[in-house]
């Protein structure tokens, strides 16, 4: 076998490398088993759409990231770090990879934070549906708290953030031995009404990557799963997007009924969203910023007063 066609197979077999599960009410059956959430203490209503409802671009906030502190990410095939800073995952390498095949080629960097050259990263938050402002809620410039310093394999981490108004958010982050997080969020409703809260997760990638390959039996840009259909559109046509006026960008939105993922994929490396259940899948680009994104909003969910619901 020539080495181009080796080096085709390695693409084909690495692609799929990085999975991130993000945000997920419970984890898709492929997932590792989440660390254990808070019980629920009180029913809750959930509405099946969340197509009105808006999220914050996670753009604009260098200097806050450089400030925040950090949790260490160490597993047998990952290091770097996660951001305080909504509890970004912006920092991420990968140990079994290098840049080169040539002696003393540092290791292949997958996430860098914002600020730094072609920050690439995930972003996690609540968005306001009812009886709560999107400033009380967890957002990107949200400074999350946590008595954990280090993430691995065996040991996953939790955040937690409270609004000061009676309600109190929690975030649990673990991760495989390979490359799958998963992320475990839970909210208490300590005030005297019912809210309507929404979860969502993006990747952000500033810019065009770098060393776009252009190769034409690969796909590089965005790339999605929905109900089972897949659909790829290339970084340089996203920002020809129709305006969606609700999305307030070029925009392209799936309403997924019963489950998909959506991210990004390179030459070598893919990073998804993984959300369990129905979602709205966006996909949409940052005039203002030149940020890439892709996103998914899980269903609003109304919590009562009194109620825990992960």
């Amino acid at each position: 076998m020539d080495d181009q066609n080796k080096n085709l197979l390695l693409a084909t077999g690495l692609s799929f490398a990085v999975m991130l599960a993000w945000f997920a009410i419970a984890p898709p059956q492929t997932a590792p088993p989440p660390a254990e959430g808070l019980p629920v203490t009180a029913s809750v209503a959930e509405t099946a759409s969340s197509a009105d409802i808006n999220t914050n671009m996670g753009s604009g906030n260098a200097q806050a990231v450089a400030n925040a502190g950090r949790i260490t990410i160490d597993t047998p095939r990952l290091e770097g770090s996660l951001s305080l800073l909504a509890g970004r995952i912006d920092d991420l390498r990968l140990k079994d990879y290098t840049d080169t095949i040539k002696e003393g080629s540092p290791i292949v960097t997958l996430l860098s934070p914002e600020g730094s050259d072609h920050a690439y990263y995930g972003i996690n938050g609540w968005a306001a549906a009812s009886g709560v402002s999107p400033t009380e809620v967890p957002g990107p410039t949200t400074l999350w708290t946590s008595r954990s310093t280090t993430l691995t394999a065996s040991s996953p981490v939790t955040l937690n953030w409270d609004n000061g108004k009676g309600l109190s958010f929690q975030r649990v982050i673990s991760i495989d031995e390979n490359f799958m997080f998963n992320i475990e969020q839970s909210v208490t409703n300590s005030s005297a009404i019912p809210v309507g809260l929404a979860p969502y997760g993006q990747i952000a990638r500033h810019g065009e990557p770098p060393n776009l390959k252009g190769f034409f039996i690969l796909h590089e840009g965005m790339v999605r799963m929905s109900d089972g259909e897949l659909s790829e559109t290339a970084y340089k046509k996203m920002p020809k997007f129709d305006i969606n006026p609700k999305e307030r960008a070029p925009a392209d939105v799936v309403q997924v009924a019963e489950g998909g993922w959506v991210g990004f994929t390179d030459h070598y490396w893919m990073t998804t969203m993984v959300p369990k259940g129905a979602f709205k899948s966006v996909a949409k680009y940052d005039i203002n910023n030149d940020v890439y994104l892709t996103e998914a909003v899980q269903p609003t969910k109304t919590i009562a007063p009194g109620a825990t619901k992960l």
